[in-house]
């Protein structure tokens, strides 16, 4: 039994804190407040009086995870509202600095009525979704006394979603057992249908089986008119039709599935309808049905957004409706998703969907050409899965891979796509495109079209065969690369049939760009020409850069099989400098080695530029720093700026006040500052911290679309450090 810590206990108005017992009384009736709002409200009123800034907040509300500023803001807003500040205010902000807890405090602060045991504590954190604390309640409640079946199943849940993921199985078939010596066979089935969908997401699919069997053992053999065995019926079917995922029997997999929903919705169990309307939406896609997708996808965002699913559910649903946006060719709903998932995961605390959001987050910042924050979510977001055992640390591995290889890291890219095949994950079409980087095209178009075939990954896994275009893509480049035109052509109508049913912008411009391929192959550049426009122009308006600037670079192509080399010069140049902003170091050298193959009638040499920067607000953070750390900024920043400019082909002229370099061109100054711009930025991502600059250059009105001092507000971390 553990030794109990003493009381902490505050008085302030008409409420009364226990820190140890997490309660919170108003008047001597309890104010349940969620995990983070009341970790919130203790860091603030252990602090009265004095500034919390907003970095010791994080660091201590959130300190395992990278948290958006909005985060916080919304937890502060969420708390002032559950304390109902009216003429006397509790929380006081302080602008661009933090919080403070300003009412008074009462030194002879009683404890709060009924202080009650482990038990009641636990009932206490599950309420809150304070699950760590929920998991140590019970186990501690159980050293006491015997827990009933309900807190076994409580415990088991409170392990699940606190992350004590080799504890769930055991946890789980304990609770199953002591509800079926219970004599309620009926919840001893949910229990084991539960153990199901753990194993079955571990990829133990024969495992599964027999937990389903089990479950269908302890049931009747029909479903009763209402009633939790109804609700039963209806998750056995929704089991069966996971199982059919993991066979390829998809339609089979349907039929369940809709056997599921009309059983949910004549028990009226809101988690069992929206899971089971969500699986009808993904088995939808995977046929192929992406007209019939969206009326389920809205049925369970209805679910979501009332707010009456359990932790489990709404974790599924909303993890499965940024899956099925992003296989529609919608990723402005992916996002919009994207960010209600992670709210919720941020104040349910639940440790498995957390590491999901990390994921999702990391595809959709890759999408919008932010690829150092997306490697770090990616990462981080894998990891964890690995920990769950979860197969979709795979999945999550392809993306890490595929993120690296657009920032030129091969090493790295080749060590998460070859994790990702140990985990059971085919990672295409990133591996395939990192073999063609590496000068092996004919091998990696094989591997697609192993990927593609009957018994491949893409035909076979539901998560891949949901999202072909980008291997469709990726093949029909790779095909015309290796002379295969007729391949090309193939794998191209079947992109045109899914672009058609999903009517998507974005699967229009994979479709184009596709079709500029071929035609580039065939020898017709001009409809090439007009195929890479459309996409270049259906990328930009999608905020997708990455793609953009590839397109350019492929215009640039097709203008040279028409003879233009001077504006395929300007088209390299602008895939150059976004190249540069983005950190895709392989292709930016792709492209300045393509520049430099160009003509010799292409444009004269132009004067040297010379370019300025300075340290933004520089007196200020003189004074915030001291003299000592101050000179330790500059020396480091010296030595950055140095190496960038030596890579460039540039020289320091003047080093007075500020940096003042000589670059042969304005596109060779752009696109070191875009580097260095990629260089401060990834620094601020590990590190915490890098300094902007303000960079002058000598025709104001020819500024770069990214200048170096322009770096948006993202993600507050942990702990910051000065650069080392």
């Amino acid at each position: 039994m553990s030794e109990r810590r003493p009381p902490e206990l505050y008085a302030f108005g008409p409420f009364r804190l226990d820190v140890r017992e997490r309660q919170l009384q108003r008047d001597g009736e309890p104010v349940v407040l969620r995990a983070k709002l009341f970790e919130t409200l203790v860091v603030l009123v252990r602090q009265a009086g004095k500034l919390v800034t907003r970095e010791e907040l994080i660091a201590a509300v959130w300190p395992d995870t990278i948290v958006e500023e909005g985060n916080l803001s919304h937890n502060v807003s969420a708390l002032r509202k559950a304390l109902g500040e009216g003429d006397a205010p509790y929380v006081e902000t302080v602008p661009r600095s933090g919080y403070r807890f300003v009412h008074a405090l009462d030194a002879t602060a009683a404890p709060p009525r009924d202080e009650g045991d482990a038990r009641a504590r636990a009932r206490r954190c599950v309420a809150q979704g304070a699950w760590r604390e929920a998991h140590a309640a019970l186990v501690e409640a159980g050293a006491e006394a015997p827990l009933s079946p309900a807190e076994r199943q409580t415990l088991a849940e409170a392990a699940r979603w606190s992350g004590h993921f080799d504890e769930l199985v055991p946890l789980l078939e304990d609770a199953a057992k002591a509800w079926f010596d219970a004599d309620e066979p009926v919840r001893a089935a949910l229990v084991s249908l539960q153990l199901a969908g753990v194993v079955l997401d571990r990829s133990h699919a024969a495992l599964a089986k027999s937990y389903v069997r089990q479950a269908e053992r302890r049931l009747p053999p029909a479903p009763p008119d209402s009633g939790l065995a109804l609700v039963a019926h209806s998750r056995l079917r929704q089991m069966r039709a996971r199982l059919c995922w993991f066979e390829a029997d998809w339609e089979g997999a349907l039929a369940l599935a809709h056997e599921s929903l009309a059983l949910a919705l004549r028990a009226e169990d809101p988690d069992a309808e929206a899971l089971a309307a969500m699986d009808v939406a993904l088995t939808l896609l995977a046929l192929e049905r992406f007209v019939e997708a969206p009326p389920f996808l809205d049925e369970v965002g209805a679910h979501v957004t009332a707010g009456n699913l359990g932790p489990y559910a709404a974790g599924m649903v909303q993890c499965g409706l940024i899956i099925s946006w992003q296989a529609l060719g919608r990723p402005e709903r992916a996002l919009e998703w994207s960010q209600v998932s992670n709210r919720w995961a941020d104040a349910s605390g639940v440790a498995f969907f957390l590491s999901l959001c990390r994921v999702h987050c990391g595809e959709l910042q890759g999408l919008r050409g932010e690829l150092a924050h997306a490697e770090a979510d990616l990462a981080l977001g894998a990891e964890e899965l690995a920990r769950a055992k979860s197969f979709l640390a795979g999945s999550a591995l392809r993306e890490l891979g595929t993120v690296r290889l657009r920032r030129g890291d091969f090493v790295g890219a080749e060590a998460a796509f070859a994790r990702a095949l140990q985990l059971g994950t085919d990672p295409q079409p990133g591996y395939a495109l990192l073999r063609a980087a590496r000068g092996e095209p004919l091998p990696a178009r094989r591997d697609l079209e192993r990927f593609l075939s009957s018994e491949g990954h893409g035909q076979r896994n539901l998560l891949d065969r949901q999202n072909l275009l980008g291997v469709l893509g990726a093949h029909v480049r790779l095909a015309c690369v290796t002379g295969a035109l007729d391949a090309a052509r193939a794998s191209l109508a079947r992109m045109q049939s899914i672009a058609a049913a999903t009517a998507s912008p974005t699967h229009r411009a994979h479709v184009d760009t596709a079709h500029g391929e071929l035609a580039l192959a065939a020898g017709e550049p001009a409809e090439a020409l007009a195929r890479f426009a459309a996409a270049w122009r259906a990328w930009t308006d999608l905020g997708a850069p990455f793609e953009a600037a590839a397109l350019r670079a492929r215009l640039a192509e097709a203008l040279l099989s028409e003879g233009d080399a001077t504006r395929a010069r300007l088209e390299l140049q602008g895939a150059a400098e976004r190249f540069g902003a983005l950190g895709a170091a392989h292709e930016l050298a792709l492209v300045l080695r393509r520049i430099e193959s160009l003509p010799a009638s292409a444009p004269p040499r132009v004067a040297p530029v010379r370019v300025s920067a300075s340290i933004a607000r520089a007196p200020e953070l003189e004074a915030l720093l001291g003299p000592a750390a101050w000179r330790t900024l500059v020396t480091w920043l010296d030595r950055q700026l140095l190496a960038c400019l030596a890579a460039h082909g540039a020289r320091l002229v003047d080093t007075s006040a500020r940096w003042t370099a000589e670059f042969e061109s304005r596109t060779a100054a752009e696109t070191c500052a875009a580097a260095l711009q990629t260089a401060l930025r990834d620094h601020r991502t590990q590190h915490g911290f890098a300094p902007e600059l303000v960079v002058k250059w000598p025709d104001p009105a020819a500024t770069p679309s990214s200048p170096a001092h322009r770096e948006p507000a993202r993600t507050t971390r942990k702990r910051s450090s000065p650069p080392k």
